[in-house]
């Protein structure tokens, strides 16, 4: 009986011994980044399949009390140290550099290749964004795209086979369909939620909106996620156009930093993707997901495509998408939802996530 025991606890101990202990690199920033609420999504999926997964902060050897966010606290750098498995998002500190060949290490390419090139361009080298990404791709164990079309780019440049594909995906339970719904005074309500980019530019449908409200008179834009330091910028586009146009066709304009978007999501007709080349972020499975059907200028997740910058045909897009929509409205959310479940499920990505670092871990 004492012998049956004791290989119980040793079989018990065995498996606490292998349970990987994985350590998010990250800057801590609610309600400010999605490369954040990414990481935090994936860390509690991690969890629930069982691993010792924490999140890091580059910035804090030891976070102080009011770093915490609902179940989320970042743990000690001393913690990551002893970690199997490093996975960088945003900075590793260099006092853990010297640990660092003992880890497996998977990096995370959150930034399209596009942004990180021109932010490197235009600091003339200083900021070496995107050739720092080519590196840690040389470097790293792994190193995982987030869409289709930073892999293609990426592939130009991984001469030992280590980049891999998984798609962005998100936290399925936290966005769904029923919640609270912003009710706007105009229809159809377009939405635009994309944080600026020089790829993913809100411009483009607020200049097409005298186009589409001569299609359908009562569509209203409304535009959030707009950075505090550029409101005069926004505000001057609006205010100074003639007849005061943009400014009677835009219903709503909200700076960044409202906590949770998912009520003005859910509440609207339309979801436009400002992303020239149609990369699935955040902001398309978490419309899709709601049940907010979206049109982009490119993209597998919908068959409502507009000619990139293009106002015309931003406006015979939108037109369209609305007269389906009195037609077929409630076959349009349900395909929306079911695809976002098949496609964008973060529970989903972590069963990937798992078996690389199974394959990196030393």
């Amino acid at each position: 009986m004492g012998r049956g025991m004791s290989e119980t606890t040793a079989l018990a101990e065995s498996e606490t011994e292998k349970k990987l202990k994985i350590a998010h690199f990250c800057q801590f920033a609610p309600k400010a980044s999605g490369m954040y609420i990414c990481t935090k999504e994936q860390i509690k999926y991690e969890r629930r399949a069982g691993l010792e997964s924490e999140m890091i902060e580059a910035s804090n050897e030891v976070p102080p009390a009011w770093m915490v966010d609902g179940w989320l606290k970042p743990n000690t750098w001393k913690w990551a140290a002893g970690a199997d498995v490093w996975v960088l998002h945003r900075m590793i500190p260099a006092k853990l550099n010297a640990v660092k060949k003992n880890k497996g290490t998977v990096f995370v390419l959150h930034g399209s290749a596009e942004v990180m090139l021109l932010k490197e361009h235009n600091t003339q080298g200083n900021n070496k964004a995107f050739n720092m990404n080519v590196s840690n791709l040389w470097e790293f164990d792994k190193t995982v795209a987030l869409c289709p079309h930073d892999y293609e780019i990426m592939r130009l440049y991984d001469e030992q086979g280590k980049l891999v594909y998984i798609q962005d995906a998100i936290d399925l339970e936290e966005y769904t369909p029923e919640g609270p719904r912003w009710e706007y005074e105009k229809r159809p309500a377009i939405v635009s939620t994309d944080t600026i980019r020089a790829t993913k530019l809100p411009a483009h449908i607020l200049w097409s909106m005298p186009k589409i409200v001569e299609k359908i008179p009562d569509a209203r834009l409304n535009l959030f996620s707009f950075p505090r330091l550029a409101a005069p910028t926004w505000r001057n586009l609006l205010v100074r156009c003639k007849r005061q146009d943009l400014s009677r066709f835009t219903e709503t304009i909200v700076m960044s930093g409202i906590s949770d978007l998912r009520p003005f999501i859910r509440g609207g007709d339309i979801g436009f993707i400002n992303e020239i080349h149609g990369r699935a972020g955040r902001t398309v499975p978490e419309k899709m997901a709601m049940g907010l059907p979206v049109i982009s200028y490119m993209g597998d997740y919908t068959k409502y495509h507009a000619v990139a910058w293009n106002l015309e045909s931003i406006a015979e897009t939108v037109e369209k998408l609305w007269n389906d929509l009195q037609d077929h409205g409630d076959r349009i959310h349900k395909e929306c939802i079911e695809y976002a479940q098949a496609h964008f499920s973060m529970e989903k990505a972590t069963e990937e996530y798992i078996k690389i670092y199974e394959e990196v871990r030393k």
